[in-house]
């Protein structure tokens, strides 16, 4: 099996702004991760179960990156949809014309990652609720297998989810959380920004990485804490799945032992080519691949010149 896991929904978007509809595009947390790890990557595959239908573009887009299809259960007629609809540049709602329950239905289970994962795997993506069984279940494959986990928590949190959350994350290596869902899980107003920094600093996690929107993200360990604005390798389009794409970089940066700064332009770098169109990154060739890790290069030694904790 492939080094790299990334687990969790595919489903296609359109994403509506000042009352304008995209066509349906490639998406879903897992899919945007995969795109995120695969720019750097190779030896990555997708673990998702979803509908009949995703060979019509998902599997085409698999086969032109040499990505096998055997992590794709098949367990419905169609992949999920959704529609996104953008009040402004930060604020968003989603509807789901098949049902929530049938987007409940097909996300990806401990089960299904551990019967994937073997002893290649070096690390997984995973999208998901603060469940502490589905966590116990991740924390206790991660340790048989000897695998790495990077957690991006779901929205539709509250303050009251925090105690699981800490819980939860004493099973997984790195967390991904965005500025909203942190303000809300913090009781914390975002613009309150260094002190979501210090509460995130003391989650027993290796790594996590702090994203906040428009002005880029945060890599934030126990010891230090750096910062890099977006990196828009082409013009910026639509942000949707951003944040999974720089996560499921992060992930791959972070459990090959890249420095936090390389972590962070990786992470930011993969985002901004997910932002040059509508749904995920359509094509990533070799010299695509050799161009994100240079950029991310450069875009690292301009980390490290500015120094730690740098809050903007």
């Amino acid at each position: 099996m492939e080094k790299y896991l990334c687990c969790g929904n595919i489903m296609s978007d359109s994403v509506i702004k000042n009352n304008i509809a995209s066509p349906l595009s490639m998406g879903g947390p897992g899919f945007f991760a995969l795109t995120g790890v695969r720019i750097f990557e190779k030896s990555c595959t997708l673990v998702t179960r979803t509908g009949a239908n995703y060979v019509d573009d998902y599997g085409k887009w698999l086969d032109r990156h040499s990505i096998s299809h055997r992590g794709v259960d098949v367990n419905s007629e169609k992949v999920t949809y959704g529609h996104i609809v953008f009040r402004d540049k930060n604020n968003y709602t989603a509807d789901y014309p098949m049902g929530v329950e049938l987007v409940g239905y097909q996300m990806t289970h401990p089960e299904d990652i551990e019967k994937h994962a073997d002893e290649n795997t070096k690390g997984i993506y995973l999208f998901h609720y603060p469940d502490i069984t589905v966590w116990k279940l991740m924390g206790a494959a991660a340790r048989k297998k000897r695998f790495k986990i990077m957690w991006e928590i779901m929205p539709f949190l509250s303050a009251d989810d925090l105690p699981k959350v800490q819980i939860c994350c004493k099973n997984v290596d790195m967390f991904s959380i965005n500025s909203k869902e942190a303000s809300i899980l913090y009781s914390i107003s975002e613009e309150r920004e260094e002190q979501i920094i210090n509460e995130l600093m003391k989650l027993p996690v290796e790594m996590t990485l702090y994203r906040v929107g428009n002005r880029g993200a945060y890599v934030i360990t126990k010891d230090e804490v750096v910062y890099c604005k977006k990196i828009n390798p082409k013009r910026a389009v639509d942000p949707t799945g951003c944040g999974n794409t720089s996560t499921g970089a992060a992930m791959w940066a972070h459990t090959e032992g890249y420095e936090s700064a390389m972590v962070l332009a990786m992470a930011n770098v993969a985002a901004g080519y997910n932002a040059a169109q509508y749904g995920a990154i359509p094509e990533i060739t070799d010299d695509l691949m050799k161009k994100a890790y240079a950029l991310a290069e450069k875009h690292c030694r301009r980390i490290k010149r500015r120094g730690r904790y740098t809050f903007k």
